[in-house]
C-alpha cells in the first residue's frame, strides 16, 4: 500500500517474520506530488514554500522505502527517482493501466462533460475548485446548455458541492457504483490538474 499505510508496520514485519519480503507499492510519490503543489501555492511574500513539515514527510517517505525490499511505481521516472535516492535498485516500474472497452454509445449521441476522482485526494478537490472557478465562467453557455458537466466521485465534501451548487450546468453526482455509464455517454472528460505525481488514472 502506500508508504504512509505501509510505515507503522514494517518494524513489526521484520521482527514477526524475518523471512517475509516486503513491497511497498508507491502509487504516487507524495514527496513529488507535495513539493509541486506547494510550490505552485508560494506566496507573493517571498516565504520559502517547502518547510520543517515538508522535510519531515519527506524523511519519513524515503525511509519507508529504504525499509521495504522493493517499491512499485507506475513511472520509469518515479522509480529511477527513488532508487537515486536509495543509492540502490530496489525499486521497479509496473505501469498503470486499464483495458476499458470502447463506448457503447455512438459519438453522435453522448452529451456532457464529466469529471472523475476521489475528492479526498488534494489534487481532484482543487481540481473541482479550478475547474468551477477558473474554466467554467470562461465556456459560453450554449456549450453548457448542450453538454452540462457532471462530477462524479466519492469525497465531495460541502465547500466542493456548494461550488456545483452555485453554477447552473454542474451537477455534482457524488458517489456512484460504476464511472463507465458516465464516461460512456459523455462527449467529454476532462482532467483540470494543477499538479501532481505519477500517472492519472481518471486519463487512463
Amino acid at each position: 500500500g502506500l508508504w504512509h499505510i505501509a510505515e507503522p508496520f514494517l518494524a513489526s514485519i521484520r521482527q514477526q517474520s524475518p523471512a517475509t519480503r516486503i513491497i511497498v507499492d508507491s502509487l504516487v510519490l507524495h514527496f513529488l506530488r507535495d513539493a509541486r503543489r506547494l510550490l505552485s501555492e508560494r506566496s507573493a511574500d517571498g516565504g520559502h514554500a517547502l518547510d520543517g513539515t515538508y522535510a519531515a514527510e519527506l524523511v519519513r517517505e524515503i525511509n519507508t522505502y529504504d525499509a521495504a525490499d522493493a517499491v512499485l511505481t507506475v513511472s520509469e521516472k518515479e522509480a529511477t527517482l527513488v532508487n537515486d535516492f536509495l543509492g540502490k535498485r530496489s525499486a521497479f516500474l509496473v505501469p498503470d493501466c486499464e483495458a476499458g472497452e470502447p463506448s457503447p454509445v455512438g459519438l453522435s449521441n453522448r452529451k456532457g462533460i464529466v469529471l472523475v476522482g476521489c475528492y479526498r485526494h488534494r489534487p481532484n478537490a482543487d481540481a473541482v475548485r479550478f475547474l468551477c472557478e477558473e474554466i467554467v465562467p470562461l465556456i459560453d453557455s450554449r456549450v453548457l446548455a448542450m453538454h452540462p458537466i457532471q462530477i462524479v466521485g466519492d469525497g465531495l465534501d460541502e465547500e466542493l458541492r456548494q461550488l456545483g451548487a452555485d453554477l447552473r450546468y454542474v451537477r455534482i453526482v457524488r458517489w456512484v457504483p460504476s464511472i463507465f455509464p458516465y464516461i460512456e455517454r459523455a462527449r467529454l472528460t476532462v482532467l483540470p490538474l494543477r499538479y501532481g505525481a505519477g500517472t492519472k488514472r481518471k486519463l487512463l
